[in-house]
């Protein structure tokens, strides 16, 4: 018997490097790291890193296939 997926939003699997910025409450960056993701939805990813995230709140920086710039904004949920 197969285990169910219970999750809202499917996940995709996922492999890329990031830098990652910990924010504060006025959105000032004090500290960066690097890491990668491991899968992603509609409504977040889960990544690896190297160090904890200290921040309630993160700026994630990527690049798509093209080399084009992404930045997403988030709070860290576990």
């Amino acid at each position: 018997m197969g285990q169910f997926e219970k999750r809202r939003f499917p996940r995709v699997d996922s492999n890329n490097f990031i830098s990652y910025y910990h924010l504060d409450e006025n959105d000032e960056i004090y500290s960066e790291g690097f890491g990668k993701t491991k899968d992603i939805s509609d409504v977040g990813l889960l990544m690896v890193t190297g160090k904890i995230i200290e921040s309630p709140y993160i700026l994630i920086v990527a690049t798509d296939e093209k080399h084009d710039i992404i930045e997403m904004k988030g709070k860290v949920c576990h």
